[in-house]
């Protein structure tokens, strides 16, 4: 008889593995909690990672208290990667928290580095003019009918460029975007800011709370890989004076809030996402085929209502903001809103405009325009047709598309990104690790 001999030092771990050995030779069934155990731990080095990176760029910081924001950094990540190896349980709810604070207090670290140290001035012209046209508007006047002379002197203030057109010009135009930018920069400005990054990283750090709050265990696990993986998205970006975040904002609350099926509340927060930017506009129709196959697909749920909910709610989250801009002035309001699209500027990114750039293209801007209806129209067509396949993709596809731009910047891509994390969040991880932490583990050890 074969005695069995307990391990001198079994590991935490060992004191609530759940693993099931099949008679095939090699075959293993690992549980829901031992996985996440596991995984949480690697969770834990990459959190102390990114902690070390943002260490290490604060090194150049002048003066005392960059020293002791570094020295602190340091201290905190190594303590967390000495908690990957000595917690008794790899990923609990307490452990969570404290990488979740973490993260974001790196982050804004991170980001108070570039606006102070790195970058003191703006380093593009989307925030130099929100920043001017929010003065105007606070002045009670119109920023989208803003003068050539107004646009060049806010140019010349912020130390930026101004963008220029196909034909060699500049434009002649402050404001490109639908009216909540504006606005949601105003509001700053009233609060005091005089720099309005400050005011784009609050904004952030408020959609990455509300990501990390849906955010299954599970889930809590990608973000730190993420960050580690793409900084201009949470850092370099923020930092540089690119405002996207505050459209993420309300289309992460809409996706949550589809995800729960209250229709009418989606439909309100992707409107709001569209008063923001462009960016969001090309995402609409594919959310619009997805609650409509969701509804009528759906026994016991009212299809009528809860279209007409989506669509109220949408509808009323672009409006509200941007018609007072429109009964100002609707020509002023529509050329800045489609000046992206009509307003002729030079090519610029990283899909087909970067042949143009480089000569290796030759195609008008319409035509870019015609491409992109062409392949969003394709792309419809696909996703409706092989919806049962494609039915969770709906927030992604737009990114697609826009790859056929002839503006395709680095931004309209990757801030897709959160919101492809919580979608995959929402919808694919399965009961057993999305409730990982709600009870406490079982010890199924030997005394």
């Amino acid at each position: 008889m074969r005695a069995h001999v307990k391990p001198a030092y079994p590991g935490p771990h060992r004191q609530e593995s759940t693993e099931h050995y099949s008679g095939e030779a090699g075959a293993v069934s690992v549980s829901p909690r031992a996985m996440m155990d596991v995984l949480g731990r690697i969770a834990l080095a990459a959190t102390s990672a990114y902690a070390f990176s943002v260490g290490f760029k604060v090194h150049e910081g002048v003066g005392v208290g960059w020293a002791a924001i570094e020295a602190l950094v340091y201290a905190t990540a190594l303590g967390i990667l000495v908690a990957a190896f000595v917690v008794t349980n790899g990923w609990s709810r307490r452990l969570q928290g404290i990488v979740g604070v973490t993260l974001a207090v790196a982050i804004a670290i991170s980001v108070a580095y570039e606006i102070t140290v790195l970058h003191p001035g703006y380093g593009t012209d989307v925030l130099a003019f929100a920043h001017a046209g929010a003065e105007i508007l606070i002045d009670g006047d119109n920023p989208y009918q803003a003068s050539a002379g107004q646009v060049a002197e806010a140019a010349k203030r912020f130390g930026v460029s101004l963008t220029r057109t196909a034909q060699g010009g500049e434009i002649d135009w402050l404001i490109s975007y639908p009216a909540l930018h504006t606005l949601s920069y105003s509001a700053f400005i009233g609060l005091g800011f005089s720099d309005l990054r400050w005011g784009t990283l609050i904004v952030e750090l408020a959609a990455l709370g509300v990501i990390w709050g849906a955010l299954s265990p599970m889930g809590r696990l990608v973000v730190p890989v993420l960050l580690l993986v793409e900084p201009y998205l949470t850092v370099v970006f923020t930092g540089g004076g690119v405002t996207d975040w505050l459209w993420v904002l309300p289309v992460a609350i809409s996706a949550i809030t589809l995800h729960k099926e209250r229709f009418g509340y989606a439909g309100l927060f992707l409107g709001l996402a569209c008063a923001v930017k462009q960016h969001p506009w090309f995402a609409v129709p594919f959310v619009v085929v997805w609650v409509v196959r969701t509804v009528i697909g759906a026994k016991g749920m009212p299809a009528r209502e809860s279209i007409g909910a989506f669509l109220a709610g949408l509808v009323a989250g672009f409006v509200i903001p941007n018609l007072p801009f429109f009964i100002w002035s609707p020509s002023a309001w529509t050329k800045g809103v489609l000046s992206p699209a009509l307003g002729n500027l030079v090519p610029d990114g990283h899909g087909l405009s970067s042949l143009l750039s480089e000569g290796l293209l030759e195609l008008p801007p319409w035509a870019y325009s015609i491409l992109i209806a062409v392949t969003l129209a394709g792309l419809l067509a696909v996703y409706a047709r092989f919806f049962g396949r494609m039915r969770e993709a709906l927030w992604v596809l737009s990114a697609v598309a826009m790859y056929f731009s002839y503006r395709s910047l680095h931004s309209y891509f990757v801030f897709w990104l959160p919101i492809a994390a919580l979608w995959i969040d929402l919808r694919f991880v399965p009961r057993p690790f999305r409730d990982y932490g709600l009870s406490p583990p079982v010890n199924q050890g030997g005394g």
